[in-house]
Order: C-alpha cells, then sequence, then structure tokens
C-alpha cells in the first residue's frame, strides 16, 4: 500500500515539476506595459479615436492633427482644442457607409510637464499658430526643444520659438513635409519634383534658420514602384535617410543616401519576424535608429500539450510589438509586445510611437493612456 502511495505521489510530483517547467518556459517576459512605465492620461489631447478601426495617422490627418512631441525628457507638447472629425454611418446600396465632417480648428500648443503632472499654455506662440493658420499634423520640434516648424495651407513652413518671440516664414510650395537638421541649425523641406504626377524623383531643401535663406537644394530619383514615406531625417553621419515600402506593408526596403552625386549608397531588405507585417517607422532624433510597430502571429507556446492531452486545442497568439533597430534595419529586436485579444483593435492597444530626444526612451499610446519604455 506504501509503494502504491509513494509511486501515486512520485507520478504526481514528476507531472506537477514538468508542468511547472513547461509553464516557466511559456511565462511571456516580454509584455510591453509590464516593462513601461505609466506616465499620464491623454484624454483631451485629441489622441483618442472613434470605434471604426483606423490607425493613429490617418486619424491624425482627419483631425487636422492629434500628435504629441518631447521637449527634453520631461516636458511634452501637445495640441488642446482640436476639433475632432464627425463621423456618421448611413446605407447606401445595402453597404455601410462613412461620411466625413472635417473640423476647422487648427489647436491649442501645450506643455505638459512630467514631473509635476501639469499643464502650460503657451500664448504667444498659440497666437502666433492660429494666424497662420498652422496644421498641428505638421508640426515639428528642434532636437534643441526651442523652436518648431509647422506648415500652413499656403505650403508654406513656419519657423518660431516655442515662447512665441521670434517668428520666420518661407515659401516651400510642393513640400509638404519637413525635418530637423540634428544640430537644430537649418531644417530641411521635401516633396515631389517638378513633375509631380509622375512621383519619380523627390526634392530636398536646407534652409537657413535664422535668415530663412536656400542653403541647398538637391533632388533625388525614386525607385519605380515605391513609395516614400512623409518620415525623412538627417542621419549622424550626414546622409539624408528615408524608408520605402512595398504594399501590403509586409517588406519594407530602407536606404540611405549619399551627398552629392546622390547615389544610393544602401538598399537593405531587413529580416522580418515569421508572420509579421509592419504598421509603421518611426526615426530616432539623430537618425541612427528606427522603432517599429510590427503586428504578428505567435504559435501557441502550449502546442505540445496537444500531443498528450487531445482535448487540449493550441490557439495561436496575435500580438502588436514594439521593436528597435539600426537606421537600415540591422539588429531587429523586439522590446516588448501586447497580446490582442478576439474583440481588441490593434491601433488602440499600441499607438503615438515617439522617441524622447536622448533616443534612449520610447513613449507610446495604449488605450488612452501615455507609457515609456526602455529603448535597449
Amino acid at each position: 500500500m506504501r509503494k502504491k502511495l509513494w509511486g501515486g505521489s512520485l507520478g504526481v510530483a514528476i507531472a506537477v515539476a514538468c508542468f511547472a517547467l513547461l509553464w516557466l518556459g511559456g511565462m511571456d517576459r516580454r509584455l510591453l506595459l509590464d516593462r513601461s512605465t505609466l506616465i499620464t492620461s491623454v484624454q483631451g489631447w485629441g489622441l483618442q479615436k472613434p470605434d471604426i478601426g483606423i490607425s493613429a495617422w490617418t486619424y491624425g490627418l482627419l483631425t487636422g492633427g492629434a500628435q504629441y512631441q518631447w521637449i527634453g525628457n520631461r516636458q511634452i507638447l501637445f495640441f488642446h482644442d482640436l476639433t475632432p472629425i464627425q463621423f456618421t454611418v448611413s446605407q447606401s446600396n445595402g453597404a455601410p457607409s462613412t461620411n466625413l465632417d472635417w473640423p476647422a480648428s487648427v489647436g491649442t500648443p501645450t506643455l505638459y510637464d512630467v514631473a509635476t503632472h501639469s499643464e502650460r499654455p503657451l500664448p504667444k506662440l498659440t497666437e502666433l499658430f492660429r494666424h497662420e493658420e498652422g496644421e498641428a499634423k505638421t508640426t515639428k520640434i528642434s532636437p534643441d526643444g526651442a523652436r518648431m516648424l509647422w506648415r500652413d495651407g499656403q505650403d508654406h513652413v513656419h519657423c518660431a520659438m516655442l515662447d512665441g518671440s521670434w517668428h520666420l516664414e518661407v515659401d516651400s510650395s510642393g513640400q509638404g513635409y519637413s525635418f530637423w537638421a540634428v544640430d537644430s541649425k537649418q531644417f530641411h523641406t521635401y516633396g515631389w519634383g517638378e513633375d509631380e504626377h509622375k512621383q519619380n524623383a523627390i526634392e530636398v531643401y536646407a534652409w537657413d534658420i535664422t535668415k530663412g535663406t536656400l542653403l541647398e537644394a538637391n533632388e533625388f530619383a525614386q525607385p519605380a514602384g515605391y513609395d516614400w514615406l512623409d518620415d525623412c531625417i538627417l542621419t549622424s553621419r550626414g546622409n539624408i535617410a528615408t524608408y520605402l515600402n512595398l504594399r501590403p506593408y509586409t517588406k519594407i526596403i530602407l536606404y540611405e543616401i549619399t551627398p552629392p552625386p546622390h547615389s544610393i549608397a544602401h538598399t537593405v531588405t531587413p529580416t522580418l519576424p515569421a508572420g509579421s507585417t509592419v504598421q509603421a517607422l518611426f526615426y530616432s532624433p539623430r537618425g541612427d535608429k528606427l522603432a517599429w510597430i510590427i503586428n504578428r502571429t505567435v504559435p501557441d507556446k502550449f502546442a505540445p500539450l496537444h500531443r498528450w492531452i487531445p482535448q487540449y486545442k493550441p490557439t495561436p497568439q496575435k500580438t502588436t510589438a514594439l521593436w528597435v533597430s539600426g537606421t537600415l534595419g540591422e539588429n531587429l529586436h523586439e522590446i516588448g509586445h501586447i497580446p490582442i485579444t478576439e474583440h481588441g483593435r490593434q491601433f488602440y492597444l499600441l499607438d503615438y510611437v515617439r522617441w524622447q530626444p536622448d533616443g534612449k526612451m520610447l513613449s507610446f499610446v495604449s488605450n488612452d493612456t501615455l507609457y515609456t519604455v526602455p529603448a535597449d
């Protein structure tokens, strides 16, 4: 009797130990929210989206610019008073149709202090921004945190001190995008070349921030069949970098362009994790890193149990994750992921990714809450 009990106890012990090892091996140590620090709720920042399953980038376009940007590691610039787009759904030929009512508000620039959890208005900058009909979605803060770029409805680019004490305007017709040089002494505008409809060349202009004079104008050829996305940066090596996408975003090509004669220095196709698609990319302020939002389906870690327990049905896990790599996609590694539940929308779980100016931390919004996480 004792022998049977001992044998039975030993079997149970072995089974429990095996299950514990399997459980420990299957523990998810890369859950993004567990590795992150909660900063604040973003309700009132214009970052909330209607329940129609669109990305932050798309919603930012529709709202006129819901976004935020870091100034140093302690302050955040965001916009109050962004009028949300109004969505109405009607039936058209038996199918639902979404109607859009576009907003007119340009927003109110506001500073949020992370340490004190307080907000501070910027009245002079707000007056200037509204007078020049600024578009919040086009704003870019200089790496030193002193100035802000924005575009108006006439394709003019404006540069102003955050306290509103100084303002510069340049005519950048046809160049709807802008970015800062790493040293904050120049800014760049870029857009399609002379034949805008062909979209086979990009013009990049460099501007002096003190006088608004044009310092340099360059044109870069674009490989056929690809889109130049609206993010571009001057890297720490002094080259212009951007990324190209091949729809539907399952393959990303990154490349870096040397100074004149502007030959393509690198064309790289990063190796992405199996079962993944890329939702968005974000350059670090110094142009030496890329943050990625990657959605993927991960196999069930407990799938081997099905061999011994037929009743167990393996279920692949859908996740949305934050990854980091070098400028050309090298050393791509996961920072953390968030499981997507059966009824969850991935755009609400991980969105509005931003770099802090020193490139050591990333921030993101998940379910209307702002978090930071080390970019290691």
